[in-house]
């Protein structure tokens, strides 16, 4: 298969697997929530097209792995006719990760599940971007959905709000995300930096280029400037306010 191909394919979702004959497809959740007809959807794809493979990502999503090149499109339009979603992938903002949240888990003080498919719904489209965005969204601070090691964090903190993390990234040059100064009071406010995070990183980022890597060339203080100290003006709280 040549290389436009296989780029066009991972719009979709699906990813050339190592031996370059089989393909891995990424069901887009969120929040790692989905309902039981959704499961028994990725089954049937699995038995059908992939050998029966199935693997739970660390992302919170669900992959069917060893579908053979010659039925990745017949996968696909299967999928389209169940109304399975594909994960996003290149530069867009992927898949939001989230913990249970309340009601379910007893520290939990944010609902973190429809925060989750409201950030979702704003930014799933978003265009511009010159690499991948991680968001992950915990519900107190024992930080089960690890804000601290993706490109945004937020953690429910309440009655405060939810406390922000920008710039944390994995992988070969790992680094923690840095804490703001500022709470967002409330999942309006949440949207509201996201998008306007997003903007910057639009504007100020270079092609292949994360977070971490745009804050440590132009400095923290400049994104403060840009987009922290204006938000929290308008919709956010210091420290010392919350």
């Amino acid at each position: 298969m040549e290389a436009e191909q296989i780029a066009a394919l991972r719009v979709r979702g699906a990813l050339i697997e190592k031996s370059k004959e089989h393909f891995v497809i990424r069901l887009g959740l969120v929040g790692g929530s989905c309902d039981p007809e959704l499961l028994r959807s990725a089954a049937e794809l699995a038995e059908r097209f992939g050998n029966g493979s199935v693997h739970l990502t660390t992302r919170q999503s669900i992959e069917i792995q060893n579908v053979p090149e010659e039925l990745i499109h017949d996968a696909l339009m299967h999928m389209d006719t169940r109304g399975l979603p594909s994960a996003n992938s290149g530069e867009r903002v992927r898949a939001i990760v989230a913990c249970p949240g309340h009601p379910v888990c007893r520290f939990s003080t944010g609902d973190t599940q429809n925060l989750a498919q409201s950030i979702h719904s704003h930014f799933r489209n978003y265009e511009g971007l010159h690499t991948k965005v991680k968001i992950s969204i915990t519900g107190c601070p024992n930080s089960c959905a690890k804000p601290q090691e993706n490109d945004i964090g937020i953690m429910a903190m309440a009655p405060k709000g939810y406390r922000l993390f920008i710039a944390g990234r994995i992988g070969r040059k790992p680094s923690l995300a840095i804490p703001l100064d500022s709470y967002a009071a409330n999942e309006d406010a949440v949207i509201r930096f996201i998008a306007r995070t997003l903007d910057w990183l639009a504007e100020r980022g270079r092609p292949k280029e994360r977070f971490a890597s745009v804050i440590e060339r132009v400095g923290q203080e400049l994104f403060h400037s840009d987009v922290t100290k204006p938000w929290t003006q308008e919709y956010g709280a210091t420290l010392e306010q919350a």
